[in-house]
């Protein structure tokens, strides 16, 4: 009770019911980790089927696709971008197989991402997108287990952080989208843990990896 409502029961003025919005909601804390769990689950889950089933999801992954192509045949996706007649050096078949979104638009991502991605970059469209899907679900796992080794703490308050961790939009949003974030987050944490364990040189290589989205 607020001193001014004391005040008022003192000298006899009615008191107000308290609004039911103006409680405090208790949440068990036993609770919070499997909501956490539950509401990650079904935003991964939004996510990959999103990015999967609805036209026009995943138009990043598009254009990163779409200049990987272009790398491989030996076309710059910047001077395209920049300079749109040097489409003119591939062939009708190849600009039909290529540029699948148009002249692409500057890419923001360095040249070098398209090196490691190439393995992709070689697959038709949808095969593309199924290994980017499978792709963004193994950096999910190493991500969890890479996390889960580094957290000193019980395995309940390990569970819950992890939980808490992935239920939030990004993660769901970035699968989406097409982006590369998801990669490069787990490339960074595997990269410090392989530091971590005296594996330096292998850290680096994973580092490397995680600049395929340097804005992370």
């Amino acid at each position: 009770m607020m001193p001014g409502d004391r005040m008022m029961e003192i000298q006899g003025v009615p008191m107000r019911a308290e609004s039911a919005w103006g409680r405090r909601v208790i949440v068990p804390r036993s609770l919070v980790a499997p909501v956490a769990a539950l509401i990650a689950i079904a935003l991964l889950i939004k996510g990959g089927v999103q990015f999967w089933r609805i036209e026009g999801a995943g138009f990043d992954w598009l254009l990163i696709w779409q200049a990987t192509r272009l790398t491989i045949r030996g076309i710059d996706p910047f001077a395209l971008a920049l300079d749109p007649t040097t489409v003119m050096l591939l062939s009708e078949r190849a600009q039909a197989e290529t540029l699948v979104a148009g002249i692409p638009a500057m890419v923001a991502y360095p040249p070098l991402t398209y090196v490691w991605l190439s393995g992709l970059g070689m697959l038709d469209f949808q095969y593309a997108r199924l290994g980017f899907l499978v792709l963004n679900l193994l950096a999910l796992a190493v991500l969890t287990e890479t996390v889960w080794r580094m957290l000193a703490l019980s395995w309940r308050e390990k569970w819950g952080a992890l939980a808490l961790g992935f239920a939030n939009l990004g993660f769901s949003q970035t699968l989406i989208n097409g982006n590369l974030g998801i990669l490069s987050i787990a490339a960074m944490a595997l990269a410090v843990r392989l530091s971590y364990t005296h594996r330096p040189v292998s850290g680096g290589l994973v580092l490397g990896f995680s600049l395929i989205k340097h804005t992370v």
